[in-house]
């Protein structure tokens, strides 16, 4: 019995459209899911290539100094060592300009900063330099004037060097990222300032040994020497973070769109051969043998769908981390743990939707009569929703829902996740009311408008509803994409993503801002706000370990957090931040606490190099400035880090075209740094834009399976409609008739599900925010019409396609319609 069964079934599988649809639908949301799954470690590896070609190169960890300027060099047993002599210095050609000059082994400078991947080719540095010839960076040579071979002076302690100029390719990473460096061959200034060869003030370890624990043994070496791992762990798992979240949502949606489709597809599968399940209960088949069949169906399409699927998921994972983010070795970067993962998930999540879409529906049937399904149009049930008096109430806590949101301000993570499912749940019901109220209402008109038709057809058409909903979860899914990829493109570049200033200045010679220089500064016409504080370096002490950091001292937390810089601070609770300055009290990232497993309300200890006081630890912030490595102080010890000088300065500017010339006018006579932070944000290669290609190739796929679903409804609606089709055209409608018939329905449901899609969108900002809050990217959304006009091209995309297989299907021939009336 069960081997006549199987041939039955597969021979009714043999000429089956809906079969395909459905193995299309899990081809397309396995790919996805595959991709995603596996996109988190090549994001990772793209974050850590992208600190590499700005910061590190090739280098494993990085050496400094505790205190003083110079440090011995240590002995490297198990790597290599790019040993630097870097000082500030200046160089003159037609005007001054501050640099930081780099004193080195050349051919070792190339073996760590040399090889950096650039999106179009690579981009190398000069392959050597003479003694007497120094690189200078494109953005110095602009501002100087300075060309290939012209002869500058450099000034470095009051001694003046002479050298030939290099100019550094524009392209590379490197020479981006570190525009105010200029790198000079081993001995000029060594010479120049009487400094020992073997005394440096900063080291790069690489090429290191697996399993040798090189930290250790340099520190034990010399214990007045900082080592730091190039690549912080800590300051990738805060970036992953993001990630994490957004792929989350990514998957919600993805697996949201492909159970619609498959339930949808398997459904109708299984309902169309009601007659035939009843023929064969009539014959003695067992139930359980039957459910078994129909779920070997959907075992079978999820297998060779997610095979398919995967397929073209490593495919595209290749591409992506080849040509997207640009990782040179893509294969070393795929995480074996995670693949195997992404294989069996993909797999077992796809098999479960497609087992359930067939096996639900297959148990439903065979709880009614062998009579009922061989005599009973039981398909035709589908069409059928049954209105309950009561769902009205659903519409009115939707209208208070809507109302809430905009009174809420303040929103935990429970309070998100209880607020999106009750609105998700509410939002489903109100539509399904609203819809069988609308269906009442258009089968009551009268007349024989073709767009009346389209009307009833949308509003009572199983097929075109299930559409309508797809519709409606794809404009919702592409408006919130749009959105946060514009609003991340607003407000996250990285590094420099928390900055609100226009511009920095920081005086460097042991003296803070002078009463008189500041008074000038803010008569400055395009100055519109400035904040003053103190800024330098810290260690933070621990009976484990250690770390120097950046230090900030502020006197307003509250204003530099909403006008200057964004903290996101997350407070003590209870803590009165009026009283911030009135103690010691510090603000540390979260990077730092994870670190040193700080939490709110402990205390931390900080050195300056003379005393050790301890910090009361009032905030956290999220903030990666300086990878991470702040801490922002009271002044309330004014004797501490000699926290009584106010060295820092940030501005607000209307325009920024003249403004250093304008601060070098006044501070000519000191040692200080400018910069332009609007120009650093534009100009920054970090993984500011990584997050946004994620976004985009996400967006790009979960459409592909949305569009496939909708497709594969319509072709399923006009596959099932063809005997109403063939009684339109025997009554007097024309094959253009027709058309016009579809093309109204198409262009309703596609119009309802966009501004069904952009009023969702415009209700669940608000909790949309505090989400993207919780995956460490507290950004605001920002609701451009850019973005709503981009979704209303992806929907005239999707509805031109569907019109093309409208046309197709209503090209009814004349025997065909004889055929179809006789069934």
């Amino acid at each position: 019995m069960k081997k006549i069964l199987q041939v039955l079934i597969n021979k009714r599988n043999s000429k089956e459209h809906k079969l395909f649809l459905c193995l299309m639908t899990v081809i397309v949301t396995s790919l996805t899911l595959f991709t995603a799954f596996n996109a988190l470690p090549l994001l990772e590896e793209s974050i850590k290539q992208d600190l590499r070609q700005t910061t590190v190169g090739e280098a494993d960890y990085v050496v400094t100094p505790k205190e003083s300027a110079l440090f011995e060099v240590p002995t490297i047993e198990n790597g290599k060592s790019l040993n630097i002599l870097a000082l500030e210095g200046g160089i003159t050609k037609e005007r001054y300009a501050k640099v930081f000059i780099w004193e080195l082994d050349y051919s070792k400078f190339l073996e760590v900063f040399g090889n950096t991947y650039m999106e179009k080719g690579e981009v190398t540095l000069p392959v050597t330099l003479n003694e007497n010839q120094v690189l200078i960076m494109p953005d110095t040579s602009d501002k100087l004037n300075i060309n290939e071979g012209d002869l500058v002076e450099f000034t470095v302690y009051g001694q003046k060097i002479y050298a030939e100029a290099v100019i550094a390719p524009r392209d590379n990473f490197f020479v981006k990222a570190n525009g105010e460096v200029v790198v000079m061959g081993a001995e000029i200034l060594r010479t120049a300032l009487d400094i020992k060869e073997n005394q440096v003030t900063l080291s790069y370890i690489y090429k290191t040994e697996k399993g040798a624990d090189i930290k250790a043994n340099l520190q034990k070496q010399n214990n007045e020497i900082i080592v730091k791992e190039a690549i912080d762990p800590e300051y990738i798992s805060a970036n992953m973070t993001t990630y994490y979240g957004i792929d989350f949502l990514i998957l919600v949606f993805i697996l949201l769109i492909a159970r619609d489709i498959l339930k949808s597809t398997g459904l109708i599968y299984v309902t169309e051969r009601s007659r035939f399940i009843g023929t064969l209960r009539s014959n003695g088949a067992e139930k359980r043998l039957i459910v078994r069949l129909f779920s070997n169906i959907g075992i079978k399409v999820a297998l060779k769908g997610s095979l398919f699927g995967m397929m073209i998921g490593m495919a595209l994972l290749i591409t992506f981390a080849r040509f997207g983010i640009g990782l040179t070795n893509v294969l070393q970067a795929i995480d074996i743990i995670f693949l195997a993962i992404a294989v069996i998930g993909t797999g077992a999540v796809m098999t479960i939707l497609s087992l359930l879409s067939f096996q639900r529906p297959v148990k439903q049937l065979l709880c009614k009569s062998d009579r009922s399904l061989l005599l009973e149009n039981v398909s035709a049930e589908m069409q059928h929703e049954k209105e309950r008096k009561m769902d009205y109430i659903y519409c009115i806590l939707l209208l208070v829902f809507i109302i809430l949101s905009f009174f809420l301000s303040r929103w935990d993570m429970g309070a998100v996740l209880l607020y999106v499912i009750t609105f998700t749940f509410i939002l489903i019901k109100s539509m399904k009311y609203l819809f069988l109220k609308l269906k009442k209402t258009i089968q009551q008109k009268t007349g024989k408008g073709l767009f009346l038709i389209a009307a009833k057809n949308v509003g009572t058409n199983v097929y075109l509803r299930k559409t309508l909903s797809l519709t409606i979860t794809i404009s919702l899914f592409i408006t919130i994409i749009g959105i946060l990829i514009f609003s991340v493109l607003d407000a996250m570049t990285s590094f420099y993503r928390d900055y609100k200033s226009d511009a920095y200045i920081r005086v460097e010679d042991g003296k803070g801002f002078s009463d008189t220089e500041l008074d000038k500064v803010e008569r400055l016409s395009d100055i519109t706000d400035t904040y003053l504080y103190y800024t330098g370096k810290v260690t933070i002490v621990t009976k484990e370990d250690e770390r120097q950091v950046k230090v900030v001292g502020l006197d307003d937390p509250i204003d530099y957090n909403d006008n200057f810089m964004n903290l996101n601070l997350d407070w003590v609770k209870g803590f009165d931040i009026a009283t911030f300055t009135q103690s010691r009290n510090a603000i540390l990232s979260e990077i730092l606490c994870n670190r040193f497993g700080f939490q709110l309300g402990d205390t931390v200890t900080l050195y300056d190099g003379e005393s050790q006081k301890d910090y009361y630890i009032a905030g956290i912030t999220p903030s990666l400035q300086e990878l991470g490595d702040a801490i922002y102080i009271s002044r309330y010890d004014s004797e501490f880090l000699g926290g009584s000088i106010k060295n820092g300065l940030y501005l607000k500017c209307t325009n920024m075209a003249n403004m250093e010339d304008s601060i070098e006018n006044i501070l000519y006579e000191r040692t200080y740094t400018f910069k332009d932070v609007t120009e650093m944000k534009q100009n920054d290669v970090t993984n500011g834009m990584q997050i946004i290609i994620f976004f985009v190739s996400f967006a790009t796929l979960v459409g592909m399976a949305s569009i496939t679903g909708i497709y594969s409804n319509y072709k399923l609606s006009y596959m099932m409609r063809r005997k109403e089709f063939a009684i339109l055209v025997s009554t007097g409608y024309s094959k253009k008739n027709i058309f016009h018939i579809l093309m109204g329905e198409i262009t309703l449901i596609s119009l309802i599900g966009y501004l069904i899609g952009m009023l969702i969108m415009w209700v669940i900002k608000k909790p949309l925010e505090s989400l993207m809050k919780f995956v460490e990217l507290p950004i605001e959304l920002n609701l451009s019409g850019l973005i709503f006009l981009a979704l209303f091209f992806v929907v005239l995309i999707n509805t031109l396609l569907n019109i093309v297989l409208a046309h197709k299907s209503s090209q009814l021939s004349a025997e065909g319609i004889i055929e179809v009336l006789k069934k």
